[in-house]
């Protein structure tokens, strides 16, 4: 069991090797001017889709040749004046790479009795009128072995994500029991772009995994960096 986390961008992971994690898990901001504590979530959108692109790179040349990249993103956002359909653009820029999908789930993060509701920037009539995100996400299973092809299988779910003190959308506990009971092996090292909390990171070093973590935001870092030693 071990863990390893910076305070740093994941365009630039050279401290991890080659093809040397069995399992990735993320969930990117989305670029509609979230606040969290020391950064605001704010860029040009093609400068975004750069960043995008620069992290989901290095996320397949740190995999390993039969690892996975499970990524929980939203359908689809409103940045500025841009709609972006952003679980569709990271999927293609990761098949461009060489990556297969394997499967994909479907997670409702904010609904009651099944129904969608119009929150997160969207109005009563589900129009946005500025910055804003669905609430339909996809979680997108990606292998990087040759021998994979689509097998179709996918749950739909409903892990709300609920702003927190510590930070605006932390994964819920539901979606970090999914992705470990189902994706994870004991003794695996586990590696998350944008860490956060480490949600994930922190469940595994329950579970006696490696975990290795990025956070920008300084003030998350240090919590999270804290938080895990604890665990540790």
């Amino acid at each position: 069991m071990s863990f390893n986390v910076y305070n740093k961008s994941s365009e630039n992971m050279s401290e991890i090797s080659d093809a040397s994690v069995d399992l990735i898990y993320t969930s990117p901001p989305y670029n509609i001017g979230t606040k969290y504590k020391d950064n605001s979530d704010r860029m040009d959108v093609p400068k975004y889709q750069l960043l995008l692109k620069s992290i989901f790179a290095e996320c397949f040349r740190i995999l390993k040749p039969q690892g996975r990249l499970i990524i929980e993103v939203a359908d689809s956002i409103v940045s500025g004046d841009k709609y972006i359909q952003l679980a569709g653009f990271i999927q293609s820029y990761c098949v461009e790479l060489g990556m297969k999908v394997e499967e994909r789930h479907i997670n409702f993060a904010l609904t009651k009795d099944g129904q969608e509701l119009p929150e997160h920037n969207w109005n009563k009539n589900y129009v946005a009128t500025t910055d804003a995100h669905s609430n339909c996400h996809q979680i997108i299973v990606l292998s990087k072995s040759n021998n994979t092809s689509f097998v179709g299988h996918g749950k739909v779910m409903y892990f709300d994500y609920v702003s927190t003190p510590e930070h605006p959308c932390p994964t819920p506990k539901g979606l970090c029991d999914f992705i470990l009971e189902n994706y994870y092996d004991d003794g695996m090292t586990v590696a998350e772009p944008f860490m956060g909390t480490a949600a994930i990171g922190k469940e595994v070093l329950k579970r006696k995994g490696n975990f290795i973590g990025y956070e920008l935001d300084k003030t998350i870092f240090n919590a999270t960096n804290e938080a895990l030693g604890e665990i540790y």
